[in-house]
C-alpha cells in the first residue's frame, strides 16, 4: 500500500496510525478476527474452515491469533454468537 502511495513504509505506517488511531498491521489483523468471530457466531463454519479462509496455515495458530486479538478462544465465540 505505502507504493501505491508512492511514500515509504515507515511515512505509511505513521499517516495511517495518526488517521485510524492503530497501526496497519494491527488494524488489519482485528478486522480479520472481526470477520472470523462473525463467521463462528453466524454461520456453521468449523474454526479450521475460517481459518484456512484467513490464510492461517494452522488452526492452532489461529486460535492463538484470536485469543490474543478477542480475549477468547474460537470456540467461545460460536457459543456467545449463538445466544
Amino acid at each position: 500500500m505505502a507504493a501505491q502511495c508512492n511514500v515509504s513504509r515507515s511515512v505509511f505506517a505513521d499517516r495511517f496510525q495518526s488517521t485510524i488511531g492503530m497501526p496497519p498491521l494491527r488494524y488489519a489483523t482485528e478486522l480479520r478476527m472481526l470477520l472470523a468471530g462473525q463467521w463462528l457466531a453466524q454461520d456453521t463454519l468449523s474454526v479450521q474452515s475460517v481459518a484456512q479462509r484467513l490464510g492461517h496455515t494452522s488452526q492452532a495458530a489461529f486460535s492463538r491469533a484470536f485469543k490474543r486479538v478477542t480475549g477468547q478462544p474460537p470456540g467461545a465465540s460460536r457459543h456467545t454468537g449463538r445466544r
